[in-house]
């Protein structure tokens, strides 16, 4: 029974290890189609992206010392401001994915309490390479 058992098994093994041996073989059709996905992909300046907003006022005082106070709490987090009248804001980040962001922004709400992630359709795909 013993022998029976190890034949067995050892059949099984062979089938297993010689059925890992598998092709893809795409059509001309589907080749071409990446092709132009992925040149229309390089042309992108921008991609969609999230952001995490620790400052929106009308006072740009107020702005403007959050950005220092934040740049000396969080050097190697990049800033970036932006203007939608009457509201001056203050992003920082970038990331891919919302659960990136939020890796973040638990540091961040321990110094501003207030912050929460933005979702951002004008991120530069250079941006995203940094981990904070």
């Amino acid at each position: 029974m013993k022998w029976i058992c190890s034949i067995v098994f050892i059949a099984a093994t062979i089938y297993t290890v010689q059925a890992q041996n598998i092709t893809v073989t795409e059509s001309s059709d589907v080749q071409i189609l990446m092709a132009r996905y992925t040149a229309d992909n390089r042309m992108k300046e921008y991609v969609d992206g999230w952001r995490i907003q620790i400052l929106s006022s009308t006072d740009r005082r107020k702005i403007e010392e959050m950005k220092t106070s934040f740049a000396q709490k969080f050097p190697n987090i990049p800033i970036i401001s932006q203007h939608t009248p009457p509201y001056y804001k203050i992003k920082v980040g970038a990331f891919a994915t919302k659960l990136d962001a939020m890796g973040l922004l638990y540091k961040i709400k321990q110094e501003v309490p207030g912050a929460y992630p933005t979702k951002d359709s004008k991120i530069k795909a250079a941006e995203l390479v940094g981990i904070f």
